[in-house]
């Protein structure tokens, strides 16, 4: 069913079920998808097999140079061996008789020849660790430097040496060296077993096969195995082929491309290894690069099939792009549409219409902006006027019972309070002069009350940034002090201000006094009614900044928190305070 209304949908479409445009475009990316799809893939093919070749041929170079730097180093090596071999004076030292009375002979040879020798050539070769010789002589073992040849005669590689004269490279026991016979070149054919005097042994590190022996750039590894099958020496760590097809094997569970190479003058064969992973990586990185260039070609193609078609229909999507922002509200929508055909009859048309539409909604506007003008006047009057009765009266009072100081201190609050109160009548003031009034205040009713309760400011520094309502902490902490804290009958009151920037700013005034009924609480944050002067305060919030901000209300018995919610971008007074 399914396969059914796909194909009934194509039909539709290709019946007049959309737009011409739509169905230009929509067949000519089909095609072009289809033809680049096509040469990517080949393209890619072609390069993963050249990929291939050229690894291989990369292998077979890699190969021959680390095979060569082994012979280097093995050559180094022989030539440090022949030259003992070859020095005649070595040869005569160790064919010298032993005087055991005298101590003469060998030991002397050995003391002013033999030793020196060996010495300066083991300085001159990094690659060297060790030489021996081993001989059949008179006297004592010196060292490993001298050491009797019946020591060695059963060993395998000492039966290989004498076989035939010769330098014979041998690893065993993870020991790397090269041994050859002393004989008498200079007098005697070397061919012939005349006049021999013993064998010389020199041991090698494995440096000689460490030349390089990784390259990061490909992740090549490798390996020295002997005519037996065992390792000389490997990157791999002791782990052993598992599996080989070809050039292909498996080890330590991984897919390798293997190549060797025989090592001149040695039994050895030299492998080089690369995981196969290396060389997918690049092949893979070249099929990516291709889908991302397919991709780009893809949209390019659709931008200029976009571009045809958009031309083609320019007129009549200018004209619906105008429709549609006239349709938001935007009535100063310009209709760009110049054409003398009927679109542009249209558009003459509706270009009248939007003058007259603009005239109508200015006029809407201007009365709407007096009448919330005319609201917020009021609303501004209604600020408790008779507080400022109850501080002049209680100013009376208490400077008729009390001294002057105190007196002078509740005039200077009051002054300081109606000063950043009136704000010149701007509707904005800054978060600090605002909890300067609010402080003001808060320490008026304080020194009237005999500071019966406490209060506490929690502020974010954060806020003195911003701008605020005018006045607008005051009447809610006036209906905290009088409505919440003053009724209580037992316990010590305190009011807590607090002022903190998140997405939106938030001030809240919390008391700890008797609360309010859920009735005048929910009648104050539908910003209905009287409530204390708190619904005043929620209706001039949301006139100013929006029905998104104003207050909330939160009461039980334990008493009373008040929270208000305003913008971040309240702009500041257009004209600043001046000070008295």
């Amino acid at each position: 069913m399914r396969t059914e209304r796909k194909w009934a949908w194509i039909k539709n479409s290709l019946r007049g079920g959309i737009s011409i445009r739509k169905r230009i475009l929509f067949s000519y990316i089909i095609i072009m998808a289809a033809a680049l799809t096509a040469l990517g893939v080949y393209a890619c093919l072609q390069t993963e097999k050249r990929i291939k070749s050229n690894m291989n041929d990369s292998m077979e170079i890699v190969i021959q140079n680390k095979c060569g730097n082994i012979v280097d180093e093995v050559e180094k090596c022989n030539v440090v061996l022949m030259n003992i071999v070859r020095n005649r004076s070595v040869y005569n030292a160790l064919c010298e008789g032993y005087d055991t009375e005298t101590g003469s002979g060998i030991w002397s040879g050995l003391s002013d020849v033999i030793e020196p020798t060996i010495e300066s050539f083991l300085n001159g070769s990094r690659s060297v660790d060790a030489i021996t010789v081993y001989a059949e002589y008179e006297g004592p073992e010196v060292g490993t430097l001298l050491l009797k040849e019946s020591r060695v005669m059963g060993e395998e590689w000492h039966k290989r040496t004498c076989e035939k004269y010769g330098i014979k490279w041998f690893c065993e026991n993870g020991e790397v060296f090269a041994a050859c016979e002393y004989r008498n070149i200079w007098t005697h054919n070397a061919a012939d077993n005349s006049d021999r005097c013993g064998v010389v042994k020199i041991s090698v590190n494995q440096r000689i096969f460490c030349i390089n022996s990784k390259d990061k750039k490909n992740n090549y590894l490798f390996r020295v195995i002997a005519d037996n099958g065992g390792e000389v020496y490997s990157d791999f760590a002791g782990e052993g082929i598992e599996k080989r097809s070809g050039k292909t094997v498996i080890l330590g569970g991984k897919r390798y491309l293997c190549s060797s190479m025989e090592i001149k003058g040695t039994p050895w064969t030299l492998e080089a290894f690369v995981p196969y992973g290396s060389i997918y990586a690049g092949i893979g990185e070249i099929w990516s690069a291709t889908a991302v260039i397919m991709l780009v070609c893809l949209v390019l193609v659709t931008a200029l099939g976009g571009w045809l078609s958009y031309e083609m229909t320019d007129s009549i999507r200018e004209l619906s792009r105008s429709m549609d922002e006239i349709g938001k509200g935007n009535f100063d929508t310009e209709i760009t549409v110049t054409s003398n055909d009927e679109i542009g009859a249209i558009a003459a048309h509706m270009r009248k219409m939007l003058v007259l539409l603009n005239e109508t909604v200015d006029n809407l506007y201007k009365t709407k902006i007096e009448k919330q003008k005319y609201e917020l006047d009021i609303l501004r009057t209604q600020i408790n006027p008779h507080f400022l009765y109850n501080i002049l009266s209680a100013i009376k009072w208490t400077a008729m019972d009390e001294d002057a100081e105190r007196t002078e201190k509740l005039v200077s609050m009051l002054s300081t309070f109606y000063r950043t109160g009136l704000n010149d009548g701007e509707e904005t003031i800054c978060f600090e002069d605002e909890l300067k009034n609010a402080r003001a205040y808060t320490d008026m009713e304080q020194i009237i009350r005999n500071g019966r309760f406490d209060v506490e400011y929690v502020i974010d520094e954060k806020v003195y940034g911003h701008n605020c309502i005018t006045f607008i902490l005051q009447p809610i902490i006036e209906n905290a002090i009088f409505h919440g804290i003053k009724p209580m009958r037992s316990g010590r009151g305190k009011v807590t201000v607090t002022a903190r920037v998140g997405e939106c700013i938030e001030v809240g005034v919390s008391d700890n006094g008797v609360g309010m009924s859920e009735e005048k609480r929910r009648s104050i944050a539908a910003g209905e009614g009287g409530g204390y002067g708190l619904a005043n305060i929620s209706r001039r919030i949301r006139l100013i900044c929006g029905e998104e901000y104003g207050l909330t209300v939160e009461s039980g018995e334990g008493g009373t928190t008040v929270t208000v919610r305003l913008p971040k971008d309240i702009p500041a007074p257009k004209q600043s305070r001046k000070e008295d």
